[in-house]
């Protein structure tokens, strides 16, 4: 008898697994505006990957422990003035922390196998959200953690653009969708990242989609992140991640 009492009370105390968001009941997006929520691509991908070879790339805690470093690890270094005048020094750009929702989202992008936008991605906790992909061509197989590298290699590249070009930090420019990843990463009102990857073919050229959803989204003719002396405004510095302050 205290044997069955002992599995009735545990069977009795299972923690229900959270209820999936209907993206379609709520959108939490602008009037006219579809959620990416809203009927998302099957796991094998939507019609626009037809013929395209698509495969989801699984991330795990690890993937996400690594990840978010390689993010971070990028952001303290811009925030600490690595790549000063172009990027001059952060006063509070905060630690970017994982969040499952802002990934699910990114996954639901990333199973269209197109290199586009969605018109929406918010969640019930980010009504603004941002967005940004990396998609590199590539016939060799590699490993998740390789995917990431690369992915966030490219990512740093995107700063020639403002090194050699007519882009500064101190005015973002929605149009150029070229630098949009490196912009989304160095904006200090995002503290929260979710990201999903996507192998497919594009234009016949297998490749991998890396798709971040982060917090809080750019604005344009605002800087991406406040300039002043690195951590200045912060309450505590990162020891992680000393151009970063702590979550």
């Amino acid at each position: 008898m205290p044997r069955l009492m002992f599995a009735c009370f545990l069977l009795g105390g299972l923690i229900p697994e959270p209820t999936p968001t209907d993206y379609c009941a709520t959108s939490y997006c602008d009037a006219g505006l579809t959620n990416v929520g809203c009927n998302p691509p099957p796991l094998t991908g939507g019609p626009t990957c037809d013929g395209k070879e698509p495969l989801v790339i699984g991330i795990g805690q690890a993937e996400i422990d690594y990840i978010l470093d390689l993010l971070n690890t990028l952001r303290s270094e811009f925030a600490s003035g690595a790549h000063d005048p172009t990027f001059p020094t952060a006063s509070r750009m905060p630690i970017l922390q994982w969040n499952v929702e802002l990934a699910k989202q990114a996954g639901n992008n990333a199973r269209y196998c197109l290199l586009n936008l969605d018109q929406c991605h918010n969640t019930a906790e980010f009504s603004n959200s941002g967005q940004g992909f990396q998609f590199f061509a590539n016939n060799d197989a590699m490993n998740t953690n390789q995917i990431l590298l690369e992915s966030i290699k490219n990512v740093k590249a995107e700063k020639n653009a403002y090194a050699f070009g007519s882009l500064s930090y101190t005015s973002y420019i929605s149009s150029n969708d070229g630098t949009r990843l490196l912009a989304n990463v160095l904006n200090d009102r995002s503290s929260k990242v979710g990201c999903a990857v996507q192998h497919f073919k594009h234009y016949d050229l297998p490749g991998y989609l890396l798709v971040c959803n982060f917090s809080d989204n750019l604005v344009d003719d605002e800087p991406l992140y406040t300039q002043g002396t690195t951590g200045s405004d912060c309450s505590t510095i990162s020891t992680s991640y000393s151009g970063l302050c702590a979550a």
